[in-house]
């Protein structure tokens, strides 16, 4: 169980600094408290039995990290909402998942308020001394529930106006998870990590942040991210690695101290969750902050392809296996096998079905070994855009607009953009006359997150389709990507 692996790391290094938040540092035994007195908490307050759902809408805070082992400890499952989608995206989830009780920050609670369903209890996060301090909770050693087997996070790919896809982890899973980013980064108690992504996401709180916590190490964890922050504290906290993706690599390179800061500290930065320019690989490279990779998805926790930055010359590759991953490649599409996938999808057979060959899932990316024996990323099986990290499903965008006024008939393709990556962008057939884009960015605003909206908008007389009326998108994107 993931606490108790969390437990036995308190128990040696009880007064090492875990975390550091808003300059204030947090000991291992003092998480484990925190932890086990907001099991207690969840089990009197909430009526939290084993299997429930709770779900959690806010910043990165270290209470999300004290209420994932509080769950572990009660055996619930935890639920982290991304907190850039809208109340009607963040209602849609909490039905689908059946939370029984929904925790957020004070600046998410009047929208958590809005977005719960009725027999979902909303809470605001209370704070330790909040807490009961009763001496079971106060020990930290409360008795396991359950077994590793048993989902511990439910963690949404994309947005959810139709049919919801919650990725399920089991204590083993993310153990597994753990273990691929401890032994493929060569992570050590030594090291001091600086968090600026998302902790919503499994790839700001898989890839460093759990790893980390489990051997020991200390975690720097930032709020939201500001570059100018970022490169004061590498220096202050002489933190050692830490995870960036192509649009923070971008902001950090073009913040006015980039050149000056004191980075020697870094012994390597790892990048990912979406396409990295070669120049930013560079760039970081250049400075002596050698940059490997991370390859993964929610489903695979993510980490299960890594390029180590001790190989941080062959820019742009995926890597390879992590220890405790197998990949193949099938007709072109890279499959991962290992116990650190998901296990299903929340109540959607259909969907888990679909991402399974066997044992091994299906990435729904195309990929090739290069002469190294790297796995390079070639593009997508489906149309799923990548943005900034964010996965947006086109065709939840292309519901949202259709019945925008003047349009008839839209498709909605990835585009190339230097900061995020991909962007949405919209092709659309008017009716009559034709919106601005501006004008159908409002009409998305009220069931979509901004960085769903598109980027950019092209009318054209009519959609190419396939003989079967689908829209061909490898057309459209054609005309984006010339050549």
């Amino acid at each position: 169980m993931i606490h108790e692996r969390f437990d036995a790391q308190a128990a040696a290094t009880p007064t090492a600094t875990a975390i550091w938040f808003e300059e204030e540092p947090l000991s291992y035994r003092a998480l484990q408290i925190w932890s086990a007195r907001l099991a207690v908490w969840l089990d009197m307050t909430g009526g939290v039995q084993s299997g429930d759902r709770i779900a959690w809408l806010g910043a990165n805070d270290p209470f999300m990290l004290a209420l994932l082992l509080a769950c572990s400890r009660n055996g619930a499952v935890l639920v982290p909402l991304n907190s850039r989608l809208t109340v009607a995206e963040h209602a849609s989830q909490l039905a689908h998942c059946g939370a029984s009780v929904a925790v957020a920050q004070p600046a998410f609670a009047d929208h958590m308020a809005q977005a719960a369903p009725d027999a979902c209890r909303t809470f605001v996060a209370p704070t330790p001394a909040e807490l009961d301090a009763s001496e079971p909770a106060a020990t930290g050693l409360s008795a396991a529930t359950g077994g590793v087997l048993d989902p511990l996070l439910l963690v949404y790919t994309s947005g959810t106006t139709g049919s919801p896809k919650g990725a399920v982890h089991t204590h083993r899973s993310l153990a597994r998870t753990i273990d691929n980013g401890i032994e493929s980064q060569g992570l050590t108690a030594d090291d001091i990590t600086l968090i600026l992504l998302p902790l919503f996401h499994v790839g700001g709180l898989n890839i460093q942040t759990l790893p980390i916590l489990m051997i020991g190490g200390t975690v720097v964890l930032h709020a939201a991210f500001d570059p100018g922050r970022f490169l004061a504290d590498v220096e202050r906290y002489s933190v050692t690695t830490s995870l960036l993706v192509p649009a923070t690599i971008r902001a950090v390179i073009d913040h006015p101290n980039w050149a000056t800061a004191d980075l020697s500290s870094i012994r390597g930065i790892q990048t990912g969750s979406s396409v990295v320019p070669p120049s930013l690989l560079r760039a970081l490279n250049e400075r002596g902050m050698p940059a490997g990779q991370v390859y993964g998805s929610t489903e695979t926790g993510p980490t299960c392809v890594v390029l180590p930055w001790e190989e941080a010359e062959h820019v742009g590759a995926a890597g390879s296996a992590a220890p405790h991953s197998e990949l193949r490649i099938v007709d072109g599409e890279l499959q991962i096998k290992g116990d650190h996938l998901f296990t299903h999808y929340w109540d959607n057979p259909q969907a888990t079905t679909a991402a399974f060959d066997g044992d091994w899932y299906r990435t729904g990316d195309l990929a090739h070994l290069d002469d190294h024996g790297y796995v390079r990323i070639d593009g997508r099986v489906d149309d799923k855009i990548i943005s900034g990290g964010e996965n947006i499903d086109p065709v939840e965008v292309e519901e949202a607009l259709i019945n925008a006024a003047g349009i008839a008939d839209i498709a909605i393709v990835a585009g190339p953009d230097d900061t995020w990556g991909q962007v949405p962008v919209a092709f659309a057939v008017a009716d009559g006359e034709a919106p601005t884009l501006d004008a159908l960015r409002a009409h998305g605003e009220a069931t979509l997150a901004r960085f769903k909206l598109p980027a950019a908008l092209h009318i054209v007389d009519e959609l190419p389709r396939t003989a079967l009326g689908k829209v061909k998108k490898f057309d459209l994107r054609a005309r984006l990507f010339p050549d």
